[in-house]
């Protein structure tokens, strides 16, 4: 059936599992999203690359999109508007930035908050 998801094994049983894509390219934190998510029993998944979550915004379609802004140099910002393009995805911006334009431009490009 046309748009009918395969339930992950984290989430078998589950029909209304929160999906969330997970943006980021240091193992170390995206170990622990992925161990907080999978607590909370959301459906998670991790993209290291511009690329790979671009494909898994299309194909698996997230609740929410938690993307480190500084991944691929600053590039992962574009996800923000991928994002936004799509209805109903939120996306909160992660960034270990101290300076206020990066958080600025997340915004701008409409993420809902940032960490």
């Amino acid at each position: 059936m046309p748009g009918k998801r395969a339930p992950s094994p984290a989430t078998e049983g589950k029909d209304e599992a929160i999906r969330v894509l997970v943006v980021v390219d240091d193992v170390a934190l995206g170990n622990l999203i992925a161990f907080t998510l999978r607590h909370g029993q959301h459906a998670e998944r991790r993209a290291a690359s511009v690329a790979e979550a671009e494909r898994s915004i299309a194909e698996w379609e997230p609740h929410l999109v938690l993307v480190d802004i500084d991944v691929e140099d600053g590039k992962a910002k574009e996800l923000i508007d991928e994002a936004r393009a799509r209805e109903r995805v939120g996306v909160i911006a992660l960034t270990r930035r101290s300076d206020l334009r990066g958080k600025l431009d997340a915004f701008e490009r409409g993420a809902d908050d940032f960490i």
